[in-house]
């Protein structure tokens, strides 16, 4: 064999080899079966526009097909791949940030919930840095905001996260974003969680001024009066705005913790009492409220081994951070003579217990004036850093 012939021959070999690296390298063996299970590469990107949006709409398909799939794993991958290629872009910031909340919302522990949302608070801000002047970057810092809210016991630290909601939803009014219709209505509730009962009713009165007769937004304009009169104290009132609302939306159950609380405050104790009593036996593991409404009408009513009962009840049932159960095991202390013990109960309850059981708290601060004693002096826990809000007309905050 001369050597053209022997060129030849190691020409052909080295071409064969390449075609079955080239098949091994794609996965497959010479008959056409998978090696390994396949994972999606993603192209190396030259950073051009073009380049970077072309691959960034590959990673939103991906993305998509991902959620489809109920993958959070693989699509935080697709999204931190995102953030690589184009780290300046301000809605990959707040996409991740967005998926963040959901995964946040989807029936976590206290402890994980609180974690997603602190990422998705990092990524909105992120996100803010890069596109101060987008009013959806502060509604959904709003949202995330009054979220993290639950994760805290005592009110002064709920109401610092309150306020910082309230503050960029009223940003997002001032840049304007198409994402919710009615940031309006955002600031009603954050006025409400807030116990600002007369800038809640003129916010909904200004709804009221510019809705549509059929507007099906919610909460509805009925639903907000609502809020707001029981804020006021007016329960009969709101108690007429439940029914109304009721009425439009066709809803086919009533809230019923709400409900019944408006019927308890109104003097209708005994319709309160057979409302919860009736919820909790068709559904005895949700909304704890309930529990601590029926333990409130039964140690009125001297019932009080079954209402320190229902208050552990309504804590197992609720991220409470044990604001029932020292409400009624400070009554019970008082009522039995056991001061200090009381006191230190009563000061915890009256530190913790929301704007919404506005009797139970005068109650707390009568009980301690009985007892010579003060409500707790509270300094608030949070030391929260979020990207400043860029300086606003004076009036954006007025009622």
């Amino acid at each position: 064999m001369n050597l053209r012939k022997i060129l030849f021959v190691l020409l052909i070999v080295f071409l064969l080899g390449l075609v079955l690296c080239a098949l091994i390298m794609g996965g497959y063996t010479l008959w056409g079966k998978p090696l390994a299970p396949q994972r999606i590469v993603y192209p190396t990107v030259t950073p051009n526009d073009d380049g970077v949006r072309a691959t960034l709409t590959i990673y939103e398909f991906d993305k998509q097909l991902a959620s489809n799939q109920q993958d959070d794993v693989k699509w935080f991958d697709i999204a931190a791949k995102e953030i690589e290629l184009d780290p300046d872009n301000y809605s990959v910031y707040l996409d991740r940030a967005r998926k963040y909340y959901y995964s946040a919302m989807d029936g976590q522990s206290l402890k994980s919930r609180m974690e997603l949302l602190s990422k998705a608070l990092t990524d909105n801000d992120k996100a803010t840095s890069l596109a101060p002047d987008k009013g959806v970057n502060y509604l959904i810092r709003a949202i995330i905001l009054s979220e993290m809210a639950t994760g805290y016991s005592f009110r002064v630290d709920k109401e610092i996260f309150k306020r910082l909601a309230l503050e960029n939803a009223n940003a997002a009014i001032y840049f304007g974003t198409s994402d919710y219709p009615r940031p309006g209505r955002l600031v009603f509730e954050y006025e409400i969680a807030l116990n600002n009962c007369d800038r809640a009713k003129a916010e909904v009165d200004r709804e009221a001024e510019i809705i549509s007769a059929d507007d099906v937004s919610l909460p509805s304009i009925e639903s907000m009066y609502e809020s707001v009169y029981a804020c006021q104290g007016d329960y009969q009132k709101a108690l007429e705005y439940y029914r109304l609302n009721a009425k439009k939306r066709n809803l086919e159950k009533d809230n019923v913790p709400m409900l019944a609380l408006y019927l308890y405050q109104a003097g209708k104790v005994d319709e309160a009492l057979d409302l919860v009593n009736k919820s909790i036996n068709d559904q005895p593991f949700q909304t704890g409220q309930r529990y601590f409404i029926r333990a409130v009408i039964e140690y009125n009513r001297g019932q009080y081994e079954a209402a320190l009962a229902d208050a552990d009840l309504a804590e197992s049932n609720l991220w409470a951070g044990g604001m029932f159960t020292s409400y009624f095991n400070g009554l019970e202390a008082a009522r039995q003579g056991r001061k200090e013990e009381a006191i230190l109960y009563l000061q915890h309850a009256e530190a913790t217990l929301p704007y919404e059981f506005d009797f139970a708290i005068a109650r707390t601060r009568t009980e301690l004036k009985k007892l010579q004693a003060e409500p707790l002096s509270v300094t608030p826990s949070v030391h929260i850093s979020v990207t400043p809000l860029p300086t606003l007309p004076v009036d954006i905050y007025a009622p």
